[in-house]
């Protein structure tokens, strides 16, 4: 006789469905929800009492970083401590970045995450690839990527020096490919020249305090790049993700590519809205 997943029924809790908030029972039957209502009748393997408790669905951060070596300095988090973390704040998912290594296939990238991650994640995770290396092998491997389970690429339109930044046409051939394979194009939308040359001037002037380092970065070098995202949305179709944005413009940008048809949206970050 086969033997069904495991039950786990919620009883009594405050349960958050989309706009409706309401007590009520939830069944949990493997991994995913089977019944929600009153299921005071119901026997399950496990009972959990959550009676005055918030019962929410697994968040999903799509935007962590984990042993990931930058300016001479690695996160902090590895598979392990940041799943963790996650699990305690109730996410449940996390996707991590990926960088290609220059001269190597992109589908290698996936791998080397696999290596990494091991048995050591608490939670599920997956991983956004980073082009660096837009050569024509990397392109015909974005399908292959894809279909791997790894549908949103990320790009840097800055980091030149550090062998991450990808120029607009490179880009416009990216999100034409993603747009055929089903994929999605994430950028780090920050404009490279403008930012390059605030960096240059204020070390020039010995203005290298904490404080100069947000003026290094004027609301424009975001906004510029922004634009050009909205554009490569409207011409290629692709769905197209700001990450990290920061400027209050920006977000008007988006909502008015929005409006005028492009497949645009974006993220942001608590410490920009306080």
């Amino acid at each position: 006789m086969a033997i069904g997943p495991k039950t786990t029924l919620v009883r009594g809790g405050t349960v958050v469905l989309g706009q409706s908030v309401s007590q009520q029972d939830l069944l949990i039957q493997g991994e995913r929800i089977a019944a929600v209502g009153d299921l005071s009748d119901h026997k399950a393997d496990a009972t959990l009492d959550a009676g005055g408790l918030l019962v929410l669905p697994g968040a999903v951060d799509t935007h962590v970083h984990y042993n990931d070596v930058f300016m001479n300095t690695v996160s902090v988090h590895d598979y392990y401590t940041g799943t963790r973390a996650a699990a305690h704040g109730g996410v449940t998912t996390v996707v991590d970045f990926s960088n290609q290594l220059h001269g190597e296939p992109l589908i290698d990238t996936l791998e080397y995450k696999r290596q990494e991650a091991g048995n050591l994640p608490l939670v599920d995770w997956g991983v956004h690839p980073c082009i660096t290396d837009p050569t024509p092998e990397t392109l015909d491997q974005i399908p292959l990527v894809v279909a791997q389970g790894a549908p949103s690429i990320k790009c840097y339109m800055t980091y030149r020096q550090d062998g991450l930044y990808v120029g607009e046409q490179d880009l416009i051939r990216i999100a034409e490919r993603l747009q055929q394979a089903g994929g999605m194009l994430l950028t780090h939308a920050e404009d490279d020249e403008l930012v390059t040359n605030g960096i240059s001037s204020l070390i020039d002037a010995g203005l290298t305090d904490y404080v100069y380092h947000t003026q290094s970065k004027p609301p424009e070098s975001e906004n510029k790049a922004i634009r050009k995202c909205a554009d490569i949305a409207r011409k290629t179709g692709c769905r197209v993700f700001i990450v990290h944005m920061s400027s209050a413009e920006g977000a008007e940008i988006i909502s008015s590519a929005r409006a005028s048809g492009a497949d645009i949206i974006a993220e942001t970050c608590t410490h920009y809205l306080v």
